[in-house]
């Protein structure tokens, strides 16, 4: 199996280009002094939150390992999770975050399989709760500004979009026949490798079947804590929504909405450009100013790449690294 692509000039170029529409449209000097306002300590509590949020990712994927037979200690999992987000955070869909089974397979010897069965099958739990989220957040939207009705066809169709994702990552690993049907696609390169490795992957459908009332709970803590997250960041800066409902509660389903548009399979760095423009915009159909909005974008997305660092040494190690075979 090959290592995972990182990110291409045309991602930077689309991703700054998207950028620089958004601070066109802002008063840059004000922008600063919404960000140095920032409250630290609120700041902190937010960044307390998501690390509480990488915590148990990592100790999800230590748990499905150990689950399959393979004993990994906690840090290796923490860390092999660190790198895997930084690399998210800057690639397509956050597709670098699939590295996580190369620095296990590198660290501890997890085989290929059973670290990408660490990390793949809770993402069926994990999308589902983005989708329902998602949805929460469209019906939101609507609450607030009815007139939008008529264009929330393409916010649904986002919705269907995760949910039918869902259904593809559960077929794949765990129907055995949906096998049947991808090999009738092997005229396609790279297809017929593609099920070998999903057939290996379906080896372990059993025992992670298993697991999945353990991982569903673990995601949802996860996701709760993200809602948590951006309510600090939020509070950081003093914002209020001119809906009369918690901001709890609209940050809990507003952050799945945007967030979706990071996994988008666009040509950008994990979606940067695109995500905050979304986020922009929701904020400021629920009553925020634009720049503040764009100010908390800014700040979300800088203070959590900031933690995610603590996985640099990893992923250093990984751009030099031998090409792992799977």
């Amino acid at each position: 199996m090959e290592k995972p692509a990182f990110f291409r000039p045309v991602e930077i170029v689309l991703s700054l280009f998207s950028l620089a529409a958004i601070f066109w449209l802002v008063d840059v000097r004000k922008l600063y002094s919404t960000l140095s306002g920032a409250d630290i300590y609120l700041v902190i509590a937010a960044l307390s939150a998501y690390f509480l949020t990488m915590l148990m990712m990592s100790w999800r994927v230590r748990f499905i390992i150990d689950a399959l037979g393979k004993k990994i200690g906690f840090g290796k999992a923490f860390f092999a999770n660190a790198a895997g987000l930084l690399a998210s955070d800057f690639t397509p869909a956050r597709s670098g975050y699939f590295v996580v089974p190369f620095l296990l397979k590198k660290s501890s010897g997890v085989p290929l399989d059973k670290g990408m069965i660490a990390i793949v099958s809770p993402q069926i739990v994990d999308f589902f709760l983005k989708a329902a989220g998602a949805a929460a957040a469209i019906i939101l939207l609507l609450y607030a500004i009815p007139s939008l009705s008529s264009s929330a066809i393409f916010l649904w169709a986002g919705v269907v979009a995760m949910l039918a994702f869902c259904v593809a990552m559960f077929a794949a690993l765990f129907i055995p026949s949906s096998l049947h049907y991808m090999r009738m696609l092997s005229f396609i390169p790279f297809v017929s490798k593609g099920c070998d490795f999903i057939g290996s992957l379906q080896s372990h459908r059993g025992k992670v079947a298993g697991l999945f009332p353990a991982i569903a709970m673990i995601s949802l803590v996860a996701f709760l804590l993200k809602g948590l997250e951006w309510y600090f960041f939020g509070l950081s800066l003093g914002i209020n929504f001119s809906v009369g409902i918690h901001p709890f509660l609209i940050f809990l389903v507003l952050q799945p909405l945007i967030t979706a548009f990071q996994f988008a399979p666009f040509p950008t760095i994990a979606g940067l450009g695109l995500s905050e423009g979304s986020a922009v915009a929701s904020m400021a159909l629920l009553g925020v100013d634009v720049e503040l909005a764009v100010a908390y974008v800014l700040l979300v997305r800088g203070a959590t790449t900031l933690l995610d660092c603590i996985g640099l040494g990893g992923l250093i190690g990984f751009f030099f690294a031998k090409k792992v075979d799977g």
